[in-house]
C-alpha cells in the first residue's frame, strides 16, 4: 500500500498509539513497523492474536507484564568467541529469563486443547531454563555486584580478605594513635591499592616505611609501615584471586549464553511480538474497539458506528458514530454539505478503519463491521502544496488523482476530498466527473466530498453512485455531524453569512446573482432537508413510544404475575392456618374425650349421653368448618429447571425454594457451603442449595412434578382432593419431600426447622418421614428423638435400618395420638 495514503490517513499516530502501549524496546520497534499485510491468511492470523490477548487481560490481567530488558546487543557481544559479558549485562539476561518461564503457563493446554493457539505458539519459541535464571539471581545483585554465593571459591576468598583487611585496619588505627600529631588529624586510607597511614610529614622519621604519596601542601606524607608491607601484599594476591575467580564466574556465565545465542534471539523476539499482541489490546480496549470482518472477496464496506481513533481517544463519547455502506453494485458516495460539517472526518475514518483492519488491528466500531480488502488506497486529502518540487496544491492534487486513474482496481478504495475545488470550478467539476466515471467503470470503492452541485447531480443520475449530506441543524446553524445517505447536501453559506453578521441588504443582493437553478435546486434540498428531520424526528417518537410501550406491558406482567403468586400464597397460607387451628382443636377434643373417659370409669357421670352428644356436637362443627372451607389452589413455582449455579447463590438474590415451595431471599451460605440460609416473610431458615432454582419468567408456569418416590403413599381420611385440605394436600405434595436433613444445625435450627417441617408434611398427607440428624456424638440424635416423642402428631417412632441410613436417622410414623397424655 503506497506511502502516501497511509500519511495522508495519519497511520503513523495509530503505530505510535501502539507503539506508546507496548513494555519492552523490541515491542514499540515491530509495532513501529506495523503496515497493512498482503494475505488475508495473515491478517486472520494476526487478529486472531489480537482476540486472544485481549481475552487473556480479561481471565489473566498479569500475563502481559512483559516489560523485559533490551538483550539483543549482549547478545551480539557475546557472540565473539572468548567474549565475557559484564555483570549488568547478565542480570539484564536473567531478568529476561524470568519474565520467559513465567509466559508459558497462561498457554498450558487444558483438557487436552490449546485455549490460545495463535499466543501459544508464540510461547512454544520461548527458551525457558529456570536454573540459569536462578544461578544468575544467586550469583549477581540487582545492581550488579557479584554475590558470596555466585561460588564457593568467592566466599571464602571474600572471607579471607575481610578477616585480613580488618586486621590490617586495626594495625593502622593503632599506628594513628600512636603518632598522631596534636591538632591535626592522622587516619587511615588506600593509595595504590595499598592500606597507609596519612602522617604529618615532621613524624616521618618516627614510623619507618614506604612513602606512597604526599598532600599537596606536602605537610601531609601517606606512608605504608614497613611491618604491614606483607600484609598488604597478602592483601593485594587475595583482591587478585577475587579478580581471577569473579572473571571465571563472568566468563562461564558468558560461555552458557553463547551456546544458547540462536535460542536466547528467538525468545527475544518472541517476547517482542508477545508485548505488541498485548499492546494491539490495549489499544482495542482503549478505543472500545471490535474485530472487523475483512472481506476478501471486496464486495462490501459497512461500518456500524464507526469513529475516528483519534477523534474518539480526543473527545471520547462525544464522537459522533459513522454508519456507512457501499455494497453491490452502489460502490461510489458523493458527500456534500457545510464546511466544518465533518465530511472529511468522515473520509478519514473510511479510510483509517480500512488501514486499521489489513493491518491488524481492531477498529472502533460495532459489531458487524465489514470492510474490504484492499491491494491499494489512493488518497486526495489536504493542501499538498509543495515548493520544494513546483508544485502548486492543484497541481498535487491532480498528481493524486493521476494515480488513482492509472491504477485503480475492484480492489481499491478511493478517498477524494473537496472534489473540483482548487481551479475554475466548471473544469474542476468536469476533471472530477470524469475521473468518478472511470472510477465507477473499474467498480472500486470511491467516497468523495465536494461543494458542486454538478457532482449532486452527477451522482444522483449515475450508475453506482449515491448522494450523502453532512446534516446541520437550522436552529443552532451548527454541524451535528452525521451522514445522511440518499440525499445531497447544501452548503449554507448563506445561513452562515446572515450567522456572522452579514446586514440583510447584502444578502438579498448576494440572491439576486445566484443562478435561478441554482437557487430554485438549494429551496428544494432546503424542503427535502425539513421533511427528512421531520420524518426522523417521527421515527424517533415513534420508536420511543413503542420502547415505552414495551417496558409498560413488561411492567404490567410482572406485577400482574406478582400479585397472582401473592394471592396464591394468601390463599395456601389462610388454609395453612386454618387447617392448623382445626387440627388443634380435634387433638384438644381427643384430649378431653379421653380425659373425660377415663374420669367416667373412675367416678360415674350424673348424664353420660348429655356429655356424649357435647362431643358429638363440636365434632360434627370441626367437619362442617373443613366441608365448607373454599378450594386452594396450586401454588405457582418454576419449571423443573437445573438448582442455581454456586456463583449465583448471592445475598439478597430472590429465587424459588423447591423443598420449600415458596420464593424466599437468599440470605448467607450455612457452614460447608451445601446449605444455605434464605428468608421466607421473615423467617429464617436454612435450604440445602440444590433446592434453589430461579423465580419464573410468567405467573403462568406449572410447578415442577415432585419425584414419585418422593410422593406421599396415602392421604388422610379427611382429605378431599380440590377442596380444602385435600387441595391443600395436593399442592404440597408437589413440593414437599418426604424427608429432611438436619446435619449442621444447631439445637434450636434443628427444632424450628423440624417442627416446620412437620406441619407441611402432615398437610401433604405424608404417612412417615425420613429424619437425617447423622451420627456424631449423638446429641443432635437424643434432641429430636426427645422432640419427636413430644409431638402430638407423631403417633410412632423408630431407628432407621442399614438401608434407609443407620442411627444417623429416625423415622416418624406420622398420624393422630389422641390417647398421648400431654399435661
Amino acid at each position: 500500500m503506497n506511502a502516501h495514503a497511509l500519511e495522508a490517513l495519519e497511520f503513523g499516530r495509530i503505530r505510535a498509539l501502539v507503539a506508546r502501549r507496548c513494555a519492552s524496546d523490541v515491542g514499540r520497534e515491530r509495532a513501529e513497523r506495523i503496515a497493512p499485510l498482503a494475505e488475508q491468511a495473515t491478517i486472520d492470523l494476526v487478529l486472531d492474536g489480537v482476540a486472544e490477548a485481549h481475552a487473556l487481560q480479561i481471565s489473566e490481567p498479569d500475563w502481559d507484564e512483559i516489560a523485559c530488558p533490551d538483550v539483543r546487543e549482549a547478545l551480539r557481544r557475546c557472540m565473539v568467541e572468548g567474549a565475557v559479558l559484564d555483570a549488568a549485562d547478565l542480570v539484564q539476561i536473567g531478568r529476561f529469563l524470568e519474565i520467559a518461564a513465567r509466559i508459558p503457563r497462561f498457554f498450558t493446554p487444558r483438557g487436552g486443547a490449546r485455549r490460545h493457539p495463535v499466543l501459544g505458539a508464540l510461547a512454544d519459541r520461548l527458551l525457558v531454563d529456570p536454573a540459569f535464571a536462578r544461578r544468575i539471581t544467586r550469583s549477581f545483585e540487582p545492581s550488579g555486584e557479584v554475590r558470596d554465593e555466585a561460588s564457593t571459591a568467592l566466599r571464602r576468598v571474600r572471607r579471607d580478605l575481610r578477616r585480613l583487611r580488618q586486621s590490617v585496619s586495626a594495625r593502622l588505627e593503632e599506628l594513628s594513635q600512636r603518632f598522631r600529631t596534636p591538632g591535626e588529624e592522622s587516619h587511615v586510607t588506600l593509595r595504590g591499592g595499598r592500606y597507609v597511614l596519612s602522617l604529618a610529614a615532621a613524624e616521618k622519621r618516627q614510623l619507618p616505611g614506604i612513602v606512597h604519596d604526599r598532600s599537596s601542601t606536602g605537610k601531609t606524607l601517606f606512608v605504608e609501615p614497613l611491618d604491614l608491607i606483607d600484609a598488604n601484599n597478602d592483601l593485594a594476591e587475595m583482591e587478585a584471586q577475587e579478580r581471577a575467580e569473579i572473571h571465571r564466574i563472568l566468563r562461564e556465565l558468558s560461555d552458557w549464553v553463547r551456546e544458547r545465542h540462536a535460542a536466547l534471539r528467538e525468545t527475544a523476539e518472541a517476547l517482542g511480538e508477545l508485548d505488541e499482541y498485548a499492546a494491539r489490546a490495549r489499544l482495542a480496549r482503549d478505543l472500545q474497539a471490535t474485530r472487523p470482518s475483512l472481506e476478501e472477496a471486496s464486495r462490501t464496506l459497512h461500518i456500524v458506528r464507526g469513529r475516528h481513533p483519534l477523534l474518539f481517544l480526543a473527545i471520547g463519547d462525544r464522537t459522533v458514530p459513522l454508519d456507512l455502506t457501499l455494497e453491490g453494485a452502489r460502490r461510489g458516495m458523493v458527500i456534500s454539505g457545510p464546511n466544518m460539517g465533518g465530511k472529511s472526518v468522515v473520509l478519514k475514518t473510511v479510510g483509517l478503519l480500512t488501514v486499521m483492519a489489513q493491518s491488524g488491528l481492531f477498529v472502533p466500531a460495532g459489531e458487524g463491521t465489514t470492510l474490504p480488502w484492499c491491494d491499494e488506497i489512493f488518497v486526495d486529502i489536504g493542501d499538498e502544496q509543495s515548493l520544494d518540487s513546483d508544485l502548486s496544491t492543484y497541481a498535487a492534487r491532480l498528481r493524486n488523482m493521476r494515480a488513482a486513474l492509472t491504477a485503480a482496481s475492484r480492489r481499491s478504495l478511493v478517498l477524494l476530498d473537496e472534489l473540483g475545488a482548487g481551479t475554475d470550478p466548471a473544469e474542476g467539476a468536469a476533471l472530477g466527473q470524469a475521473l468518478l466515471a472511470e472510477i465507477g467503470r473499474r467498480e472500486a470503492f470511491c467516497v468523495a466530498t465536494t461543494h458542486l452541485g454538478a457532482f449532486k447531480a452527477f451522482a444522483a443520475k449515475q450508475t453506482g453512485f449515491e448522494n450523502a449530506a453532512m446534516e446541520y441543524d437550522p436552529q443552532t446553524l451548527g454541524p451535528t455531524y452525521r451522514l445522511l445517505t440518499g440525499v445531497p447536501g447544501r452548503s449554507h453559506a448563506f445561513e452562515l453569512a446572515e450567522r456572522e453578521g452579514w446586514p440583510q441588504e447584502q444578502l438579498e443582493a448576494a440572491r439576486v446573482f445566484l443562478p435561478a437553478p441554482d437557487a430554485q435546486a438549494d429551496e428544494l434540498l432546503a424542503r427535502i432537508e425539513e421533511e427528512l428531520r421531520e420524518l426522523r424526528e417521527a421515527r424517533a417518537e415513534v420508536a420511543s413510544k413503542e420502547q415505552r410501550l414495551t417496558a409498560d406491558r413488561e411492567s404490567y406482567r410482572r406485577l400482574s404475575g406478582n400479585l397472582k403468586r401473592r394471592m396464591s400464597e394468601l390463599r395456601i397460607e389462610r388454609a395453612m392456618e386454618e387447617d392448623r387451628r382445626i387440627r388443634e382443636a380435634r387433638g384438644l377434643l381427643a384430649e378431653l374425650r379421653a380425659r373425660w373417659t377415663r374420669a367416667e370409669a373412675q367416678r360415674p357421670v350424673a348424664d353420660p349421653a348429655e356429655e356424649r352428644q357435647w362431643f358429638h356436637e363440636r365434632e360434627r362443627a370441626l367437619a362442617e368448618m373443613e366441608r365448607t372451607r373454599p378450594p386452594v389452589p396450586r401454588r405457582e413455582s418454576p419449571p423443573a429447571t437445573e438448582p442455581l449455579a454456586a456463583d449465583q447463590v448471592q445475598p439478597g438474590r430472590e429465587v424459588f425454594a423447591r423443598s420449600l415451595g415458596v420464593p424466599v431471599k437468599i440470605l448467607e451460605r450455612a457452614a460447608g457451603g451445601k446449605r444455605v440460609w434464605v428468608d421466607h416473610r421473615g423467617v429464617r431458615v436454612v435450604v440445602p442449595a440444590g433446592d434453589l432454582v430461579r423465580l419464573p419468567e410468567r405467573s403462568e408456569q406449572e410447578p415442577p412434578a415432585a419425584p414419585a418416590q418422593n410422593r406421599p403413599a396415602a392421604r388422610t381420611a379427611h382429605a378431599s382432593p380440590g377442596t380444602g385440605a385435600g387441595a391443600l394436600q395436593e399442592e404440597l405434595s408437589d413440593s414437599v419431600r418426604g424427608e429432611i436433613d438436619l446435619r449442621g444445625l444447631s439445637r434450636e435450627e434443628c427444632l424450628a426447622q423440624l417442627d416446620l417441617y412437620l406441619d407441611r408434611a402432615l398437610l401433604a398427607g405424608y404417612p412417615q418421614v425420613r429424619i437425617i440428624h447423622g451420627k456424631g456424638t449423638g446429641t443432635l440424635q437424643r434432641e429430636v428423638q426427645a422432640y419427636l416423642k413430644k409431638h402430638r402428631h407423631v403417633r410412632a417412632q423408630r431407628g432407621g435400618e442399614a438401608h434407609e441410613g443407620g442411627w444417623g436417622v429416625t423415622i416418624a410414623m406420622l398420624g393422630e395420638s389422641e390417647g398421648r397424655d400431654r399435661g
